[in-house]
């Protein structure tokens, strides 16, 4: 739809230059035509059928530069019904929905907690969506400009014409669709930062070596931890968290041990890594073992997780606010016994450059 809708688009620039130029030609005759009659009057060596043939010279193009006139109001009116047309078929979605974030988005994203990559991951996928609208709106600003001139144009000339199609309601379902993208309560601005922490999350918080996706937090279990390939889809009402999120089991050496889906993650899947950590334990120094026993000060066991420190401390319940709820629904959590949850709260809406600029329009 878009490509078809640019094709309007270009066949009304071109009709409006095409009449731009006949108004130019019709002008240079026309003066033509009153400096031969300066002269004939002065005796200046103008004949009177030199001035008669300017004349109706003048009066052709004049006629021409209207004709190219309607044809450029008549592109004009089909670019407007054909922007009608799109924008009712679902073109300001679709356009929403193939933004993506490019990689220089993530330069300034850095790991923290949950929450708050969420919250910088939509911000950039409001920015995104307004990037894939921007060249719609510029079209429709312009054609409207150029129907402006037109009308104006076949007022002066007193010629008639079809009933322009108006753009404001065009211009209020771009504002809205922009505005629901902005809203993280709604489903379109859901899916909007969902997609970005796709697409950032394991660049801002990658998994350690050995692991795959986005680190999401630790684990209950020592020596653990959760990711997920997609996280963006424990954003999206209704999605279970268990089937997106992976268990990765650690070693001391920092290295990967296995990896766990939480959906067919059974007894004895369970004891194998409980048997591998305790054969890693073993190796351990005695300070090491002394925190596995307390079961609560874990973030010394791998390099790697002191570069999260915001993530390895989500199992504190201080850590859970705003991010993490005690008493998770059962789509929220995961593990054995359903241990762990997640839950992430967006409720504040993103800046969008397209509502700003449409609200000043207004």
């Amino acid at each position: 739809h878009w490509n078809q809708l640019a094709d309007y688009f270009v066949a009304a620039h071109e009709k409006h230059a095409v009449f731009l130029e006949s108004k130019a030609q019709a002008l240079a005759t026309a003066e033509k035509v009153v400096r031969n009659a300066d002269k004939y009057v002065g005796c200046d060596g103008q004949q009177l059928g030199d001035l008669e043939a300017a004349w109706h010279k003048a009066l052709d193009n004049d006629e021409r530069a209207s004709y190219a006139l309607l044809e450029a109001w008549a592109a004009i009116v089909a670019a407007q019904e054909r922007v009608h047309m799109a924008v009712s078929s679902g073109l300001l979605q679709r356009l929403s929905q193939s933004s993506t974030v490019q990689e220089q988005d993530a330069a300034g994203l850095s790991c923290e907690s949950m929450q708050v990559v969420a919250e910088k991951a939509h911000k950039l996928g409001v920015r995104a969506v307004d990037r894939a609208l921007w060249p719609l709106l510029e079209q429709l600003l312009v054609l409207e400009q150029l129907a402006k001139y037109q009308r104006h144009e076949l007022t002066a000339k007193q010629l008639p014409s079809v009933k322009a199609m108006p753009l404001a309601p065009v211009l209020d379902s771009l504002y809205e669709v922009a505005k629901e993208a902005a809203d993280p309560l709604a489903p379109g601005g859901r899916l909007v930062a969902a997609r970005a922490l796709d697409a950032l999350g394991a660049t801002a918080c990658p998994a350690p070596a050995g692991c795959t996706g986005m680190w999401l937090r630790n684990a209950s279990t020592p020596g653990r931890i959760w990711t997920a390939q997609r996280p963006g889809a424990v954003l999206i009402q209704g999605a279970r968290a268990a089937k997106e999120v992976e268990a990765c089991i650690l070693g001391t050496n920092s290295r990967v041990s296995s990896l766990i889906s939480t959906e067919d993650a059974s007894e004895t899947g369970e004891d194998a890594a409980v048997q591998v950590l305790k054969d890693q334990l073993e190796q351990s120094t005695a300070i090491i073992v002394s925190e596995i026993r307390k079961l609560k000060k874990l973030t010394d066991q791998t390099p790697e997780q002191t570069q999260y420190p915001s993530l390895l401390g989500a199992s504190d319940p201080a850590a859970k606010l705003g991010v993490l709820s005690r008493h998770a629904r059962p789509e929220h959590c995961f593990g054995k016994g359903c241990a762990d949850d997640l839950v992430i709260n967006l409720t504040v809406s993103a800046e969008s450059s397209i509502c700003r600029f449409l609200m000043h329009l207004r």
